[in-house]
């Protein structure tokens, strides 16, 4: 039986992991949790069961969640429509599980107690253990967050039709795939390791086409991964892994040697071209709104009134700016904005004494560090700080003090755990995460040449500004 604790990516396999997910794979298995993926479409969420299986040598299955996708159709579906027209034309009773078809959980639980045998490439892996992909959970309902929670706490699921039970006889691995369409329920995510995996680099692209088409030039792979990054990076979209493999195979198969000749490119860059020619390059903009009603304080009016004339530069170059206050409409979830916000690729942070105290912000701000997998390098490749006079986190014990307000806030609202409802829970949960984090990340931010303060902000038309935006097109 192998040791669920030493999954280590094998050299022959075809997914490029990243330290920190390996380390999230072990601790997965090895407490028999699930493991929630996040990121960008193309950036190898969906693949990645596959090859896990493949370097464990256990069987695999996968399902993917649609908005039709019903709370049991994992563990299995009931034909009930074929039943009642076989008791109105039979004599005798009816075998029930003649109707019953079995769901990816069944099979992963106890694949032998199944009435229809799964037809998946399963033969000569390991019988006991398996891996279940489930793909883009955030597709279907909450209710299904839920039924799955209990199945997976209970290892085990009633079939109604039959009275009978199915137990998992070892609890197989979950891999379960989100695309951030909707917010999952907080007991589900709180019950799994999570991971939110970036765009593929130039580099993970390249490793990536290495070990799937051994076969194929360096030379090849690089240039053509470098060319990638440049028209991708032109239309201001991720980068796409599945479409930089469909252009090697095209490239192979038709044994063009330049990618440049393919169709598959052509139509490819065409498609890029299009987009980068319809959108302008977005920024999304965090700031804390100004009070600019008449008790409102100076420092309020001044930085909204820089805010919208950062915004008026901007857009006069092209630039599609992206904040709260004229994204937002009435009736839209500002959740929803927030988590957009934290997965965009190019946020301008106006830092204030307010921003740093301010639940909002500090969740804004928090989400980006997070989804930079808090790693100062990519983090500060996304953001760009604009820090106002009063916002103090210069010297260590100006962090410290920040974290200090934090924690202060944290313990405020644990006094009163029992009163908070589910959302307000959520934001205690952060607190936790913000007070340990915010040193790192106001360290980080310091470590940045930037414009401190509004008059240098402002100097020359935003001119500092805008020598580091043509950076990050």
């Amino acid at each position: 039986m192998p040791n669920r604790q030493l999954f280590m990516p094998s050299p022959h396999g075809s997914y490029v992991y990243d330290d920190y997910v390996v380390s999230a794979i072990q601790s997965a298995l090895s407490t028999q949790r699930p493991l929630l993926v996040g990121g960008p479409p193309g950036s190898g969420k969906s693949s990645m069961g596959l090859d896990v299986a493949n370097t464990l040598g256990w069987r695999y299955y996968e399902f993917v969640i649609s908005s039709r996708t019903e709370p049991g159709d994992l563990c299995y579906r009931f034909d009930a429509t074929r039943r009642l027209f076989d008791a109105q034309m039979a004599a005798d009773s009816i075998d029930v599980s003649r109707y019953v078809e079995p769901g990816v959980l069944w099979w992963a639980f106890d694949r032998k107690s199944a009435p229809i045998q799964d037809t998946t490439s399963n033969a000569n892996r390991e019988e006991e253990h398996a891996v279940v992909l489930l793909d883009e959970l955030d597709s279907g309902s909450s209710d299904l967050d839920k039924s799955l929670i209990q199945v997976l706490e209970a290892q085990e699921f009633l079939i109604v039709e039959s009275s009978t039970y199915v137990r998992a006889r070892v609890p197989p691995f979950i891999i379960v795939t989100t695309n951030g369409e909707r917010e999952l329920s907080r007991r589900f995510v709180d019950r799994c390791f999570v991971v939110q995996l970036s765009a593929p680099t130039e580099d993970k692209l390249i490793k990536a086409a290495q070990m799937r088409f051994p076969s194929a030039e360096i030379a090849f792979l690089s240039s053509l991964a470098r060319a990638f990054m440049d028209v991708y990076g032109s239309a201001s979209t991720p980068v796409n892994m599945r479409d930089y493999f469909d252009v090697v195979v095209s490239c192979l198969n038709l044994n063009v040697k330049t990618f440049e000749n393919s169709p598959i490119w052509q139509m490819l860059t065409h498609k890029l071209h299009n987009l980068s020619e319809r959108t302008p390059s977005q920024v999304f903009v965090s700031y804390a709104w100004g009070d600019t009603s008449p008790i409102g304080s100076e420092e309020d009016r001044q930085r909204q009134e820089v805010v919208e004339r950062l915004c008026q530069t901007l857009e006069k170059e092209h630039w599609q700016v992206v904040r709260d206050k004229t994204a937002l409409q009435y009736g839209d979830k500002i959740s929803t904005f927030m988590k957009t916000l934290s997965q965009a690729n190019l946020v301008i942070v106006v830092l204030s004494a307010k921003y740093l105290r301010s639940p909002y912000c500090m969740k804004e701000l928090h989400a980006l560090y997070q989804n930079s997998r808090q790693e100062k390098r990519a983090f500060l490749d996304r953001i760009i700080p604009l820090v106002l006079d009063d916002a103090r986190f210069g010297t260590p014990r100006e962090r410290v003090e920040c974290a200090k307000y934090w924690e202060a806030e944290y313990l405020k609202l644990k006094a009163d755990l029992d009163y908070l409802a589910e959302d307000d829970f959520r934001l205690y949960q952060n607190m936790k995460k913000w007070y340990v984090d915010v040193g790192d990340m106001l360290s980080y931010v310091n470590d940045v040449l930037h414009p401190h303060g509004f008059e240098n902000i402002e100097k020359d038309d935003f001119a500092a500004l805008r020598q580091m935006l043509p950076q990050c097109r």
